[in-house]
Order: structure tokens, then C-alpha cells, then sequence
């Protein structure tokens, strides 16, 4: 649908398809951390499928995902031949995200996970294995992700999660133009160590055409330094943390950007990109890419 009241200020309204279809796709996910002298880096290649199991409302609409491989690789691409403890602890815990059912808005943004008992059945399943292999887990790392299953905050563990906010995108439903970029709020979870942000995200499209069935969203973001939750003492505090020098300042670089491939007519997106790069002076940076490609749909 196209709404015009000037030529610049055509707006195209982009329609999920709600029939009931499964799209395969495949996903990498890129993760660089530097801290100090510390450097962490992960890398992991996702094939899964998408199916679309229709309305459930009038404001619902249901998708499974299903995670069929998760492959540990190194800069190059390469499948990583030895597994530290931390990536070996990350894949099999990650397995019990193997299948999720979703509630999305008509615009493709995430309402709820229907599963999360199916998920909380898993992890009981699977802790007391994990523990006997890894004792030292008990301590470090398990009462922050037993906090995070509670029914309370896993829904926003998975809406505020980096991948699954990009793959749902919300960008359906709603008015684009290839002439001025839409503003809308946006919410960056884990921004900086463990502080989010909100952000300020600009889309716009390019090279649209509804006729061709094909086009391009193009998105960049920023801190919304004016948004009333703006953590700006937690970023003092975890800066603070990193330099002994008192009273030392170190300036927020900040570059969030990407695109999501669409098929207008289909009511779809075939693949797409996002690249995050934080970093506060020479003390701190974390990158992330995420690239997502649909490889065929049924």
C-alpha cells in the first residue's frame, strides 16, 4: 500500500505475510570484546528455520523457530577443532533455545515466547548434568541465569536479546519512505559490559520497488542521551571501573547500523545485516556483526 500527498513525502506501508509458510535461513553471529588487555572473541554460524503457523488473534500472529545447528568458528570460518570450557558451557546451554514459539504484532516485532516452560522443563533437565561436568559453574554463573528463566524476566531475555530483536524487526505495518528517514525509539540490551541504552534508530528505504518485489531498509542509530532512563551514572560507574586515574574522562564512540533485504509484495525479508561498534576511549570497544541470509521458503 503507498499513501502520497507530495512526491516527497511518498510513505509505503509493508504487510507481513501471515499465511502459513516455513522459511530456512542462516545466520553468523560475530562477538569482539576488548577490555583492558583482555580480548574476548566469538563467532558462531546458525542454520534455522522459520515457520509461520498463522493468526492466533486478531493481534497475534504465531512463528517457530527452530535452531537446527549452532557451529563455533574462528575469523575466517572455519569450524574451531577445540572448544574452550566457556564455548562448550555456551553451546550446550544454548541448545535449550533449540525451539521457540512466537507471539509477533502484525508489524513483526516480538509480543511474547509462548514456550517458556518448554525451556525451564530443558534447563532442570539438563543443570544437574552441566553441574556434575563444570562444579564451578554453581557459584560464577548459575544463580544470575536461573534469575533471568524466572517467568518474571525471560520474556525480556529474549525481546531485549541482540539477534532475536534483529531477526523480529517491527518494520512492518508502519509508514517508510525512500525520501526522509523515519525516527522511531529504539533499545540496545548489554550496550556496554551490562548496561543498556536506549537508542534513537533513522530507517529509510532504497531502492524499492513494490512492482519488482524487491528493496532495502537502511537503519542507523544512536544513544537517546535525552530518554528518561538514560543510565548515564551506571556508564560513570562501569568507566570509572576501568581506569584507576580519578577524575579521568573518556569519550562514548558509538556506530550502529544495518539493513534488512525485503520482498515487499511477499511480505517477507530475505536477509540482512547489523554492525555494532562501541567503544570508550582505548579502554573498552565491543563489536558485533550479525549477517542473516534466507536460503529458501516453503
Amino acid at each position: 500500500m503507498m499513501s502520497t500527498t507530495a512526491d516527497k513525502d511518498i510513505t509505503y506501508v509493508l504487510h507481513l505475510n501471515k499465511e502459513q509458510s516455513i522459511y530456512h535461513y542462516k545466520a553468523e553471529v560475530y562477538t569482539r570484546i576488548k577490555k583492558g588487555e583482555t580480548a574476548f572473541f566469538s563467532k558462531i554460524k546458525m542454520p534455522f528455520s522459520l515457520r509461520c503457523e498463522g493468526a492466533v488473534s486478531t493481534k497475534a500472529i504465531q512463528f517457530r523457530l527452530t535452531h537446527l545447528q549452532r557451529v563455533m568458528v574462528d575469523e575466517k570460518g572455519f569450524p574451531l577443532k577445540k572448544l574452550s570450557k566457556a564455548r562448550q558451557i555456551a553451546l550446550k546451554v544454548a541448545t535449550i533455545n533449540d525451539e521457540l514459539v512466537f507471539e509477533v504484532s502484525s508489524s513483526f516485532e516480538i509480543l511474547r515466547v509462548v514456550n517458556t516452560s518448554q525451556v525451564r522443563e530443558k534447563w532442570e533437565e539438563m543443570k544437574p548434568r552441566l553441574v556434575g561436568t563444570y562444579p564451578d559453574i554453581k557459584k560464577e554463573w548459575l544463580p544470575d541465569f536461573e534469575w533471568q528463566l524466572r517467568e518474571e524476566n525471560i520474556q525480556d531475555l529474549y525481546k531485549k536479546d541482540t539477534f532475536y530483536a534483529f531477526l523480529f524487526a517491527g518494520i512492518f505495518n508502519t509508514g517508510l519512505s525512500p525520501y526522509k528517514a523515519v525516527k522511531e525509539p529504539g533499545w540496545l540490551n548489554n550496550a556496554v559490559g551490562s548496561v543498556s541504552l536506549p537508542l534513537t534508530v533513522h530507517k529509510k528505504l532504497k531502492d524499492f520497488y513494490r512492482i519488482l518485489d524487491t528493496g532495502r531498509l537502511e537503519f542507523s542509530g544512536k544513544p537517546d542521551s535525552e530518554h528518561p532512563k538514560f543510565p548515564l551514572q551506571k556508564l560513570n560507574v562501569f568507566t570509572g571501573n576501568l581506569t584507576p586515574e580519578t577524575g579521568s574522562e573518556h569519550k562514548l564512540s558509538f556506530k550502529y547500523n544495518g539493513y534488512y533485504n525485503l520482498k515487499p509484495k511477499s511480505g517477507r525479508i530475505d536477509g540482512g545485516a547489523l554492525k555494532i561498534d562501541i567503544a570508550i576511549g582505548d579502554l573498552y570497544r565491543k563489536e558485533t556483526d550479525i549477517h542473516l541470509k534466507m536460503l529458501h521458503h516453503e
